[in-house]
């Protein structure tokens, strides 16, 4: 009550027509609710009999009681609604509220989280769960440390936390103080255990990441994180890397030191329910004063250090000019929530992305089409409708130049046959599995790698035909030049990449006879996608040119400078003709652009689909699965990239030394036959896929009966005792380590070592 009064007196809200009472509503919850009133009355009836159960001891239970005495004593009668999920709650709470506004249902909403559990039930049963910080009894002020390699569990605080959120031109037409904007607002599942997070963060992640695409905001422009970092050890680890996947990844910043990440629970403690609230308002204020809010008690990041390599703020806020910032908020169950806040400079609705709002949300009820990734769809259809627009535009233009309409739709034809060329599609295929490994959700890899190869063909294009009269000459030194240096580019780093693939296929191999001799149910413990493989430091300034999916420009000019494809020599063999016969040169252009308006439509298409298949979330929730149809994949691509890179090879060896012999005239012809090689890979792609498919359920059965009967399955007396004893645990691994009990007698205390100082309350 007293930080709903302090919210709408800071806010200026105190409606007295009936409009705007109508308009105002209540979302407030709490995630455990009153022990006290448990504790007591069940005492009370012990000694007493019903009759000492008070009447209103079934209301005070209740958890929306606290949205209902807000709502009775300011006669707010907009939507009165109530949140209970665990330590997500205050999060929870202020996100759906801000879409209760969004869905015109009000104008106005009073929304945040309350809890008061610092009692001996609550710390008996966080203390058996190892979930506390029961090794710092003896210094409680120092037991709260985020993201320190000390950390051995969370420390309970008590509070609330209560914002006014509004409709923007609302606050703007009566004048409010507006502090930031609620931009997005993101939610997941962990789909995992009961307690613990997954380890390699997915569920956050993936919360971080809607709340990012529903504000329409790139990783980049994040300028902080409001971790919800409990100070447990597993929790934390996993945020940590869930936050530097999502800000490191495609679209997002160069390096960990410039992403500020923060935990005001070192400070105010765990509130639990409440803490998404309360850290949202904290969120708020680092907006509005550029002052990043700093994580107490964190003297060495880790563990271990080198995961640990972010911006942490220890010990002193840190000024800085802050935008953009998300806070995160995660609970029992696996519920995840992440609240995007911003600027209202920042955030102002376009139309582009109003757009890609509805698109999104239309995209999600496409049967089908919902299970690829929203962002893979939108660059297709994007690339179709560019394709559909240049061919209108030269529609226009051929309507004057009737004998040239076949030309075009030849040129635009070469452009698709191009596209399935093996070094196309072996170069998207292995630099979107690499980038993907890396924490990166690529979609524009193809686009990329198609525009750098096709401006080599139109710079090309114009010279051969501006040079028409000495075409010849001219274009067969630059072929023969050109030939080198792009054969010689291609074929070696096909090679590297394809022995990096056999590494990558040794080490899948192993990790897949690990999940095979692991218990049914232990599959994730086991599991870890690999990334560029023991060569990877060796040829890291190599990669740097292609650590994001816009640096394939480059590497597709450098792919283009070898002509040795017939569609390649088709396009500029037209524009040599045509500048012959007399056409101008704005006309020429015109064949070279089809080209690649053709490429780069299937080129994009086919680096898309291959992000959309290697993250599918399907495979993602079965370990076996992802890493059986990794080793299909990997397996493939090391025997198409190395035959590539060898048939390359020994082109380059014919066109330098021009060899002779019944050997090389077969090299000969295999060069000249591009288009063929491209479609045996598509083919190869498709039908080992398809076995792969097809032998996946009998193998996977056969796999499975044989792991039951290795299996060495416990009584369930022993399966209750582990749990009890730290299996069940949250956020933090005690398997090697003696872990400290708390003593607390069930009687009505103050505070406990184990909750830490009063001042920590509220």
């Amino acid at each position: 009550m007293v930080a709903s009064e302090e919210a709408l007196n800071d806010a200026g809200w105190a409606p007295t027509k009936e409009e705007d009472l109508e308009a105002t509503g209540v979302y407030m919850g709490s995630g455990i609710g009153s022990l006290d009133d448990v504790y007591e009355t069940t005492v009370a009836y012990e000694k007493g009999g019903y009759r000492k159960v008070s009447p209103l001891f079934v209301p005070r239970l209740l958890i929306n009681l606290a949205a209902g005495h807000v709502s009775m004593r300011y006669g707010f009668k907009g939507p009165n609604h109530a949140a209970t999920t665990a330590c997500t709650t205050g999060a929870h709470s202020i996100g759906d509220a801000s879409r209760l506004i969004q869905f015109g249902d009000a104008d106005v909403m009073v929304a945040g989280g309350a809890e008061s559990c610092i009692h001996p039930l609550a710390i008996s049963g966080f203390a058996r769960a190892r979930s506390l910080a029961t090794d710092w009894n003896d210094n409680p002020t120092e037991a709260s440390r985020p993201f320190d390699k000390d950390r051995a569990g969370f420390v309970i605080g008590e509070g609330a936390g209560v914002v006014v959120l509004e409709e923007l031109e609302h606050a703007k037409r009566r004048g409010a103080k507006i502090y930031a904007q609620v931009a997005g607002y993101g939610l997941s599942s962990d789909a995992h255990h009961m307690t613990a997070p997954r380890e390699d963060g997915q569920g956050p992640r993936l919360a971080m990441r809607h709340a990012l695409r529903h504000a329409g905001i790139k990783p980049d422009a994040v300028d902080y994180v409001n971790a919800h970092a409990t100070s447990t050890s597993l929790g934390d680890a996993a945020e940590n890397r869930a936050i530097k996947e999502l800000l490191l990844g495609e679209s997002g910043k160069t390096k960990a030191s410039d992403i500020n990440i923060s935990s005001t629970k070192g400070a105010i403690g765990h509130l639990l329910g409440a803490a998404g609230s309360v850290e949202a308002i904290f969120t708020v204020l680092a907006l509005h004063n550029n002052t990043l809010p700093p994580t107490l008690n964190l003297n060495t990041p880790g563990d271990p250090p080198e995961d640990f390599d972010c911006n942490y703020v220890a010990h002193t806020a840190q000024q800085r000019e802050v935008n953009v910032a998300l806070s995160n908020s995660f609970g029992f169950g696996g519920t995840n929530a992440s609240l995007c806040f911003a600027k209202i400079e920042d955030v102002e609705m376009s139309m582009i992305k109003s757009w890609k709002n509805k698109a999104s949300t239309y995209h999600s009820r496409v049967p089908y089409l919902n299970k690829l990734p929203f962002n893979a769809i939108a660059i297709i259809v994007t690339l179709i409708i560019i394709n559909i627009l240049v061919w209108v535009a030269v529609g226009i233009v051929l309507h004057f130049h009737t004998p040239l309409i076949s030309t075009a739709i030849l040129s635009w034809t070469l452009g698709l046959r191009h596209a399935l060329d093996a070094d196309h599609i072996s170069a998207i295929d292995l630099m979107t599995r690499r980038l993907i490994a890396s924490g990166q959700r690529p979609v524009t890899v193809g686009m990329f790698f198609s525009l750098g190869h096709s401006t080599i063909v139109i710079i090309t294009s114009l010279v051969v035909a501006g040079t028409a009269a000495a075409v010849s000459s001219k274009f067969d030194n630059f072929s023969r030049v050109g030939g080198i240096i792009g054969t010689s580019v291609s074929a070696t780093f096909l090679l590297l990449l394809g022995i990096m693939n056999v590494y990558i296929l040794y080490k899948l191999i192993v990790q897949m006879k690990k999940m095979i001799n692991s218990e049914p149910g232990t599959e994730n413990e086991q599991f870890k996608i690999q990334g560029g493989g023991c060569l990877f430091p060796i040829l890291q300034r190599l990669f740097k040119l292609i650590d994001r999916p816009w640096k394939m420009y480059p590497l597709g000019v450098m792919f283009g400078l070898g002509f040795d494809t017939s569609s390649e020599i088709a396009i500029l063999g037209i524009s040599s003709i045509q500048a012959a016969n007399g056409t101008t040169i704005w006309l020429i252009l015109l064949f070279p652009l089809l080209f690649t308006a053709g490429m780069c439509l299937l080129d994009t298409t086919d680096g898309a689909l291959m992000m959309s298949l290697y993250t599918s979330t399907q495979l993602a929730r079965d370990p076996i699965a992802i890493c059986y149809y990794s080793i299909v994949l990997t397996i493939i691509t090391v025997i198409v990239a190395t035959v590539i890179g060898v048939v390359q090879f020994l082109n380059l060896a014919l066109n330098v030394a021009e060899p002779e012999g019944r050997f090389w005239d077969g090299v000969e012809r295999l060069g000249e036959s591009w288009d063929i090689v491209g479609g045996a890979i598509c083919g190869a792609f498709v039908v080992f896929g398809g076995l792969s498919v097809l032998l996946y359920k009998p193998w996977r059965r056969r796999i499975d009966r044989q792991r039951l009967r290795n299996a060495a399955f416990e009584p369930i007396e022993a399966q209750v005792d582990a749990e009890i004893d730290g299996e069940d645990e949250v956020g933090r691994d005690v398997e090697n380590r003696t872990t400290k009990t708390v003593d607390v007698s069930i009687e009505p205390v103050e505070t406990t070592d184990a909750a830490g100082p009063s001042e920590s309350r509220g």
